[in-house]
């Protein structure tokens, strides 16, 4: 084994202590680039969160890479695929908090929302966006988007034998907005938040009344999110009892959907799970059998996958994903999705809301060594709150080139604040990262404390909103939507309360981007929001992280899926 050199073994001494330690002195910035290497081939970062899926760090640019995508030595084709992944299943009911992303394969939505793994491509089919059937087979609204008429495939068949029915749709929607989980909150953003406003003139046709108008795109997105489901509503009403009114001790552990597949086996712990295809599914499911396997460290699901052992992992450090481009048995596949990484700011602590600190910062970060040390170029630089793929972004608004001197000017009334920059432990890329802002800060002056927190406290925190300053590649938007990514975070009433920031400009063209349907109009709000964010700063965006698919070389059609989500479901082999 080589000798590690004493620069490196310092820093990956440091940032252990940091892992225990609220204080940890800063050290320069060469020797921190320096160490970030060794520090990500030595422990392997944890997988990348975004919203409710797992992901990994990439650039958003979407093809395959490496001598893989050339070289020969793929696992034979089968009609079977295992996943190595980090998270576990034990509930498959959508509308149950704590549920796993692994249900997205016992359910379909109205839509197929997928999206193009390359960037380019993916913001063209954006732009003038119409989704692909799914359970719904024809979709028409008036001017305004206001009303939907929505005709429903009627080949689609539960695993229990049942047709999909307007009585379904009816039955779902009713559920969503009754248990108030995500897709209660999706129906409420489009402007449905009484039953009362679904209609079902016949078996195969649906009618959504919405409060107002919205834009098409954004309705199509929303209502397509594998967040938003349609259950079976005979077999689900089987289940029902007078303290169960919604069927969910059964569905969780059953589900009871109309996906391509069906959950054929579970273990009590949700370590591996057994899905068979759907022997009712109305269209063609190539791979027959998916075998999900708990595998928490990253090292082990890489040498799974290099073997040829499994098919299929979720989270990668960025020198690991550099041995399966090189690699003959794997590949990797980038996917632009709304995956990133930002600094976020509590508005309602002292210092944290000030503008004057945001810009400080800003101006001293150098995000060139972030892209090229810490995410060895498998990130780009994010210039705006909006990914740089989705509808109205733009990097007009960013002024903040690195710039010491105009740092340590906005920067001099906090140099003894004693503020404290957070992020969650356990993660070497995340914490290398914290390292490093910490001594570029302290070049312009400023002088902050870390302060890892055990993923428990980081999500406890998170969902409290009392975090203070704090790294956060967790909080991606669910959907590719303009719209949706700034109710996100940024107006007065968020979707999710974190930053506890306020603007006027804000609210108000965030507020007229959800009735606007013109896009050229959405566009101009879009870009106004922006302007008045990229001032304030509320957060300082750091990497458009994107999504990395390491799969077996022969496995194809990986598409994107909004926020970054292991997606077995669609995969063939070639």
């Amino acid at each position: 084994m080589a000798e590690i050199r004493p620069d490196l073994a310092l820093l990956a001494s440091l940032n252990a202590q940091a892992s225990t330690e609220s204080n940890l002195r800063a050290l320069t910035r060469r020797s921190v680039l320096r160490g970030a290497g060794a520090l990500l081939a030595a422990g392997g970062a944890s997988a990348f969160l975004a919203a409710c899926g797992g992901g990994n760090p990439a650039g958003n640019v979407g093809g395959t890479s490496g001598a893989a995508a050339t070289a020969g030595g793929a696992a034979a084709v089968s009609d079977t695929l295992t996943v190595a992944a980090a998270s576990s299943g034990t509930i498959f009911d959508p509308d149950v908090r704590g549920n796993t992303s692994q249900y997205q394969m016992l359910y379909d939505t109205l839509f197929d929302t997928s999206t193009p793994p390359d960037a380019t491509e993916a913001q063209q089919y954006l732009a003038d966006f119409e989704p692909m059937p799914s359970l719904a087979t024809k979709w028409e609204s008036n001017d305004d988007n206001s009303v939907w008429t929505i005709t429903l495939n009627t080949e689609a068949t539960s695993p229990f034998g049942n047709k999909l029915t307007s009585a379904d749709v009816l039955w779902s929607f009713e559920r969503h907005l009754a248990l108030k989980w995500y897709a209660g909150i999706f129906l409420n953003r489009v402007g449905v938040t009484d039953i009362s406003q679904i209609e079902a003139p016949s078996d195969d046709t649906v009618v959504m009344n919405l409060a107002g108008p919205v834009g098409r795109s954004y309705f199509l997105l929303l209502m397509g999110c594998y967040i938003v489901p349609i259950l079976d509503s005979v077999e689900g009403k089987k289940h029902v009892t007078g303290d169960d009114p919604w069927g969910s001790e059964f569905i969780k552990t059953n589900a009871c959907g109309f996906g391509p597949y069906t959950l054929a086996s579970s273990a009590p712990d949700g370590s591996m799970n057994v899905f068979e295809a759907n022997p009712n599914y109305y269209a063609e499911v190539p791979i027959k059998t998916i075998t999900w396997r708990q595998t928490t460290e990253t090292s082990t699901q890489l040498q799974l996958l290099l073997r040829g052992e499994v098919q299929l992992i979720d989270g990668l450090s960025p020198i690991q994903v550099d041995q399966v481009d090189a690699s003959d048995m794997a590949k990797v596949t980038r996917v632009a999705t709304t995956g990133n990484v930002i600094l976020g700011f509590n508005h309602d602590q002292e210092h944290y809301g000030d503008v004057e600190l945001h810009q400080g910062i800003a101006y001293a970060l150098p995000f060139d060594d972030i892209i090229n040390s810490v995410y060895r170029g498998q990130a780009t630089q994010m210039k705006s709150v909006l990914v740089d793929f989705l509808l109205g972004a733009t990097d007009e608004y960013w002024v903040y080139e690195r710039d010491l001197d105009k740092a340590r000017t906005l920067l001099a009334p906090y140099a003894d604040a004693g503020l404290v920059l957070q992020y969650q432990g356990g993660d070497t890329l995340v914490q290398t990262l914290a390292v490093l802002m910490q001594s570029s800060l302290a070049e312009a002056g400023l002088n902050i404390q870390l302060e890892a927190l055990d993923p428990s406290t980081y999500q406890t925190k998170i969902t409290e909103a009392t975090m203070s300053m704090w790294i956060d590649s967790k909080t991606a938007p669910l959907v590719p939507a303009s719209l949706y990514a700034l109710q996100l975070l940024y107006p007065t009433a968020p979707t999710q309360v974190l930053l506890h920031y306020s603007n006027s400009v804000v609210d108000e063209a965030v507020g007229a981007l959800a009735s606007a349907s013109d896009q050229d109009e959405q566009i101009e709000l879009i870009r106004t929001a922006q302007e008045q964010l990229m001032k304030d700063l509320p957060i300082v965006p750091i990497a458009q992280t994107g999504q990395l698919v390491p799969t077996a070389i022969n496995i194809e059609n990986v598409r994107g899926h909004g926020a970054n989500a292991v997606w077995p479901k669609g995969l063939e082999y070639s």
